[in-house]
Parts: C-alpha cells; sequence; structure tokens
C-alpha cells in the first residue's frame, strides 16, 4: 500500500469495522523524541482508494474524558458534520448540522469512542473517553 505513509515507524491497528469481512481502517501514529508522526486513520471506501483522515488542530472536544455531554469548538464559521463509533465500529450517533459550538449528549456506556469531524471536504478523528 503505498498511500500508507510512513506506517513502518508506527504503531497501527487494523479493523473491519462494518462487519462485511473486508479490512475498512487502518490507524497508526508515532510520537517520541526522535520521530513525530501525528495520528492518521486510512479508510477503504473501495477496494483500491483510501481516504487519509489527518488531524485537524482547529477542532477542540471537551471535556475528555467526559461523563456523556461534551462541547465541540471548531475555530472556522462554517457548519460540520460529525459520526461517533463505539469500539466495534458501530455509528452510535450522527449530525450533519453542526456549528462552530456544539454540545452532544451521547447517551452511551463507558468506554472508547471514535468520532470523525467532516467540513469542507476535509475529514479529522479524535478519540473520545466517556466515563
Amino acid at each position: 500500500m503505498d498511500s500508507l505513509v510512513d506506517v513502518y515507524l508506527t504503531s497501527t491497528a487494523i479493523a473491519d469495522i462494518d462487519g462485511d469481512n473486508d479490512l475498512d481502517v487502518v490507524i497508526s501514529g508515532i510520537s517520541n523524541e526522535i520521530n513525530t508522526f501525528g495520528p492518521r486513520v486510512y479508510i477503504n471506501e473501495t477496494i483500491t482508494s483510501l481516504v487519509t483522515i489527518e488531524v485537524d488542530e482547529s477542532i477542540f472536544i471537551f471535556p475528555n474524558p467526559t461523563p456523556g455531554v461534551f462541547q465541540i469548538n471548531k475555530d472556522a464559521s462554517t457548519s460540520f458534520s460529525i459520526r461517533v463509533f463505539n469500539s466495534i465500529g458501530q455509528l452510535v450517533y450522527a449530525d450533519n448540522d453542526m456549528d462552530q459550538n456544539s454540545q452532544v449528549n451521547l447517551n452511551q456506556p463507558s468506554g472508547m469512542y471514535l468520532i470523525t469531524i467532516e467540513s469542507d471536504n476535509t475529514m479529522t478523528a479524535r478519540k473520545l473517553i466517556i466515563k
């Protein structure tokens, strides 16, 4: 996979998140004194293409860990959409019309979740912990 830049240097996890028996997501990243390769998520949209999800530093999610209610702040004033997946890849929340400062009440059990945030043809992913 030539499009998985620098993955040989990182810790990597691969998963089938939609239960169709093909690998859908590769998550990789490293940060140490020598190398900094921020977290990246690669999504398999077709058999031959991958979409890279980059970390967008203008997005803030807090508090994190959260009891279930959290705020998403995005520097730009454009609207955005979010999707929240549980640890087995099930979509548990989606909103296609979020604004610059949005509150989310995620009524889900304790655990780790993946949030994807899409805006202006860019996508980023963040980890969310519900305590």
